[in-house]
This record gives structure tokens, sequence and C-alpha cells, in this order.
């Protein structure tokens, strides 16, 4: 028994409630269980309990032994002095306070902690994936919802605070998202120091050319030099020294990585398609994020490479010929981690009461990603028939899951009814 499992017990009231005594034999009934308290001072406040025909109205404290109030030395702390019950697991020792003592070990039932043991104790994927829980079709898109809106909430959060520090600058917000998502997970951390150290506005500037463009970020990046074998990254290098000095940029420390990578996604692929993006879209930066269309939106995105890229993975080392375009599953990671979040925050700012709605509604519309965590939640028969699904299962796997935290999950809770 841990106190977690004991406050969810006690919240929904798991357990034998038709004839209760105290550990001194009171009878006592269980009006409200109070609410649950997340910060200082007792579990729960404002209970309700009636005994021997009195009803208190006061805090409840619980713990998994009657003797661990005397260890957490609650009689010394004044936030206490308003509890009207102590809960207990097990009482294992008789100690001075003057409200009666429950005991729920033999009230509770076995089967409930048998499905928590199997739950807990097992390190497998999805904790539950050998338990058949009762979800009918209606419960689980309240589940993915929940989800859903509690990702975007998330991220949104993180975004918010960014676009403060920038003064509300959303169109550099923007393009530091983007060229983080352009990272991918490997060099996610590079690339957005790459965009807090290269302003937007310097990259418009020279947005007609696109050599310009291609030096900046590769020099950023540090994977230029002017005394280097190869001619076209010698003359990226030397562009690179005179832009960086015009523009007065600061050149960021970081490594890029190339470890267990597609070719066709490795960072220098990534720069030459970041740069003809900016090279395609810049004077139309923020009002891609205006369009509603998911085809438009994914036209701003499907491109290629400036040409020497088309016979190179890295430098100085030539391949055979092929146009690197973004492909689909790449298309909708920026889709799903760049723009629906920002127009969920552009939105939200507004004071647009459908913001939300939007945002599931945009994901409806997208391709599910395809990744280890879908794929096994597809194995236990939850299928992503969409973006709003995929990104439903990732956060529950991510948050719930990974913590074992199944008595905080709606099918966790489902699992647990009795």
């Amino acid at each position: 028994m841990n106190e977690k499992l004991l406050h969810y017990i006690w919240k929904y009231r798991l357990f034998n409630q038709s004839n209760l005594y105290t550990i001194d034999d009171q009878k006592i009934h269980i009006l409200h269980p109070g609410h649950h308290n997340q910060n200082q001072g007792p579990d729960f406040l404002h209970a309700r309990i009636r005994i021997n025909k009195i009803e208190w109205v006061g805090n409840i404290e619980l713990h998994v032994k009657s003797s661990d109030w005397n260890h957490h030395k609650h009689s010394d702390d004044d936030n206490y002095k308003n509890v009207i019950l102590h809960v207990v697991w097990i009482h294992d020792k008789s100690i001075d306070i003057s409200f009666p003592t429950l005991q729920l070990q033999d009230i509770t039932s076995k089967l409930l902690l048998h499905k928590y043991q199997n739950l807990t104790e097992k390190k497998k994927f999805i904790p539950c994936e050998n338990i058949k829980p009762d979800l009918n079709d209606l419960l689980l898109l309240k589940l993915k919802e929940r989800l859903v809106i509690e990702r975007l909430q998330q991220k949104a959060s993180q975004l918010q605070n960014s676009l403060e520090k920038l003064n509300f600058d959303w169109l550099e917000l923007f393009w530091r998202l983007i060229c983080r998502n352009f990272g991918g997970k490997i060099n996610a951390d590079a690339f957005e120091k790459i965009a807090c150290n290269t302003p937007i506005k310097v990259l418009i500037k020279i947005q007609p050319d696109l050599f310009q463009i291609e030096a900046i970020l590769f020099g950023q990046a540090g994977l230029l030099s002017h005394h280097h074998p190869d001619e076209y990254q010698r003359k990226l290098g030397k562009e690179y020294v005179f832009l960086k000095n015009k523009f007065s940029i600061n050149k960021p420390r970081i490594n890029i990585n190339y470890l267990r990578m597609n070719p066709n996604a490795f960072p220098t692929i990534r720069i030459s398609q970041l740069a003809m993006f900016i090279h395609s879209n810049a004077n139309d930066f923020l009002n891609i994020l205006n369009h509603d269309n998911l085809d438009e939106i994914i036209k701003c995105f499907r491109i290629g490479t400036s040409d020497y890229w088309n016979t190179h993975y890295i430098f100085n080392k030539k391949s055979r010929f092929k146009k690197k375009y973004t492909g689909v599953e790449f298309i909708n990671t920026i889709i799903i981690n760049t723009i629906v979040i920002m127009k969920f925050l552009i939105e939200k700012n507004r004071n647009d009461s459908s913001y939300v709605e939007n945002s599931i509604n945009f994901l409806e519309k997208t391709k599910a990603e395809s990744n280890l965590i879908i794929k096994e939640f597809q194995k236990n028969k939850l299928i992503s028939k969409n973006a709003f699904d995929s990104q439903a299962y990732i956060q529950l796997k991510k948050e719930y899951c990974d913590h074992l935290g199944c008595l905080d999950c709606m099918i966790g809770k489902q699992i647990f009814k009795i």
C-alpha cells in the first residue's frame, strides 16, 4: 500500500461503507470525503462525517500507518488543528489525538488491490495491456479529447513563456519553432539555437538569394570552412563571414549529430530544405498560419534543396543524383508540432472561444504519426486514424503509462471499478 492509492480509495470511496466503525467502536457515516488537497496541510479538506448521530465538518488526514501521524509531527503543526478524522490503511499503534481513527484494510476489496498490483509491479509498455478495460466508443472519445487538450495546453504554456520573453514577437516565435522541428528529435535543440542566434528578420532581408540563406544557416550550424577542399563549402564559408559581420550575428556553440539517422534526414539536407522554405515563403511567413486549408499548408512545406544537395548528403562526398524533397511524415510532424500549436496559441491569445475545437478539427484532418508508441497501442486495438488519435495516445503513454499514473487515467479508473 502507498499513500497515492490510499488517497484514491478514500476519494472515490472504494471500500465497504455499509457498516463502518472507528477503531474505538464508534458508528461512522461518510457524508462527503472532502476535497483532495494538493498543497500543504491535511489531505482532504471540508469533509463531512457523522459519528453517533453528530455531524462533523472539517479536514481528514490519511496515512498508511497510524504511527505516521507522529513521524510527520502533525500534532505540532497548526495546519492540522481542524482534522476530524484520521484514516489509515492499518492501525499499528495508538496515538494521542482527540479525533477518531478509521482503518480501511479490512473493508477494502482485495480485487482492487490485486488489479493495482498487476498494473504496477510488472514493467510493460502499457501497464494495462494484459487487462481488458470496458471502454465504449463514447468513453474512449472523452479520454482522447482530454488527452489532446492536455497536450495542447502543455505545449502552449511553454510557448507562451517564450512569446512573452520575445515581447510578443509572433514572427520570431514561429521561426524558432519551425527551425526546432526541422531539427527532428536528435538535432532539435541545436536547430533552435541556430534560430535564436539568427533573427528571421535578417533572413527575410536576403530572402531572394537562396545561396546567402544557406551560407548563414550552414555557418551558424558550424558546418563551413573557407579552407575546405569542397568548392561549394568554401564559397558558402566566405559568404558566411561577410554576412555574419554585415548583420552582426552571434554564432552559437552547438553540436550537430548524424548518428542513427536516415540520410534523407541528415542535418545538411534539413538545413538546405529550411533555407529553401525561407526562400519560398519568407514574404508570406505568418500568413501560413491563416490557412485553414490543409493542402495549402502542405504545399508550403513540400520543398526541396539547392542543386548541390541533389548529388550530396554531406559536404565533399558526392552521391547518386536524387532530388530530396520533404516527405509526408516529416510534413505531418511539422503541421502537428508547429502549425497546430501556433494556431492554438494565437487563437487563445485572441480569446477566441473556439480555439480548442479548431485545433482538434485540424488534427482530425491530419495524418497520424507512425512511431513505436502508436504501433504498440495498435497492438492493443487502439488504432490511430488521424493525428487527433495519435497525439492522444502519445500523451497517454508519456504522461501516464510511463509514470504508472493509472489512478489518474480514465482507463485506469475503469479498471478499478468494483
